[in-house]
């Protein structure tokens, strides 16, 4: 699975509220590559490889080399106390079923938290089924401000984008949006839940 065909000087990422730190698909997919290269690989003796979601260009260009290179990935929550991440890791000691591809937490609000386990085919047929839904095609670039460890943010908004080509405005938080509004540069494509716009 390429999570995206688009290898040219166009921005896939830009960082933050400012223009300054862009990403293009070439860079994007040259550290994927590199990644890749410099991966454990099948046969690691670690079953999940976990990585913290952050709104990094390195955490992006590590979940794209792991899934692309048939590794195991579980998304952990910057916020976790060292608890609530060691319990999610408890989950990840068994082995995951052979098509897993990625590994998403509940939040355990109504118990005990749970790994649930996507196939790639599951992760590209989201992907496809988000692009039609939200006309993705028609938008020229997203902002994103939701965390990554969310399945919406990483299934809804930025796998949809790569695989288009889009630009992403990953940002570190709906605060980050602030900025944006006072230069009234908050365009494009963007999501959030009913709190965020009260």
């Amino acid at each position: 699975m390429s999570s995206f065909q688009r290898r040219d000087a166009h921005p896939a990422l830009i960082l933050g509220p400012s223009d300054d730190k862009k990403v293009s698909y070439e860079d994007l997919r040259r550290e994927v590559d590199r990644k890749m290269a410099t991966s454990k690989g099948p046969g690691s003796t670690a079953p999940v490889e976990a990585l913290v979601a952050t709104a990094t260009f390195d955490f992006v260009a590590e979940a794209l080399a792991l899934l692309e290179s048939n590794r195991p990935l579980a998304i952990l929550n910057p916020r976790w106390t060292e608890t609530e991440r060691v319990a999610r890791e408890k989950i990840l000691v068994a082995t995951p079923q052979a098509e897993t591809a990625l590994i998403l937490f509940t939040s355990g609000s109504s118990g005990t938290p749970k790994g649930v386990e996507l196939s790639k085919r599951a992760i590209e047929s989201n992907t496809d089924a988000v692009i039609k839904s939200l006309d993705f095609e028609k938008a020229s670039h997203q902002i994103l401000h939701l965390p990554l460890h969310y399945a919406y943010s990483l299934l809804g908004q930025l796998l949809p984008a790569l695989k288009l080509g889009l630009t992403t405005r990953l940002l570190d938080g709906f605060n980050e949006t602030i900025p944006l509004v006072r230069a009234s540069r908050l365009d494009g494509m963007w999501s959030g839940v009913p709190s965020h716009y009260e």
